[in-house]
């Protein structure tokens, strides 16, 4: 599985500022984020993977990692995944393609298409798995963007924080990162330009993205 600089602006984007002791990372692939927020933080993380090879592949990651301490791997269905904790941050980077045309590879399909977890199956999951005072955060397609909050709040999930990321100026959004909340608060929202015209990381992105690249 690839690493996308999507993924990337995310892991480094999740504010922490709530001091998070414990986290969920549902759909981890390749442990990616898992291993950013590790190293963002002192949290003890649990990544929850259904497809097997890259639940292995995660685990691979994070045991040659100084963070293989602070993150546990599961190769499970979060639908299924049973735990007594309730987590201060759940983060995830779910299926993007839920209702399209679906790949004839089962393995691609099932990290790629919302065929096993649908969205509001995820934030009815996240819901029930979050500390009262916990925050839920993913990153999704734009054009879903206005679905996923109105599903979040028929499960009592409200946003706080919203990025909107553009791939250049001169394109549309495409991705959305939100942190939602239970609370209903005044939402904050920004803009994120990944590279400009000359295709060079924008200022913005570049200082989200220096503390995990080794050239940038």
């Amino acid at each position: 599985m690839k690493v996308c600089t999507d993924s990337c602006l995310f892991g480094a984007w999740i504010p922490l500022d709530s001091g998070p002791t414990n986290i969920l990372d549902i759909g981890t692939g390749t442990g990616l984020l898992s291993l950013m927020l590790a190293q963002r933080s002192n949290a003890a993380i649990d990544a929850i993977e259904l497809e097997e090879a890259a639940a292995l592949q995660a685990k691979e990651n994070i045991a040659s990692s100084p963070w293989h301490d602070s993150i546990r791997v599961y190769h499970e269905d979060i639908l299924t995944f049973t735990t007594p904790k309730l987590y201060d941050l759940i983060v995830s980077n779910p299926p993007f393609y839920e209702q399209s045309v679906l790949s004839e590879d089962s393995d691609e399909q099932s990290a790629k298409h919302a065929t096993t977890l649908t969205l509001d199956a995820l934030l009815n999951k996240s819901a029930q798995l979050l500390h009262p005072e916990g925050k839920l955060a993913i990153l999704l397609p734009y054009f879903r963007m206005q679905e996923l909050m109105d599903n979040a709040r028929q499960h009592h999930l409200y946003p706080e924080r919203v990025m909107k990321v553009q791939p250049t100026p001169k394109h549309a959004f495409f991705r959305c990162m939100i942190l939602f909340g239970r609370n209903a608060i005044e939402m904050r929202t920004e803009e994120l330009i990944i590279k400009d015209n000359d295709q060079q990381y924008s200022a913005a992105a570049s200082a989200l993205l220096r503390p995990f690249y080794l050239h940038l």
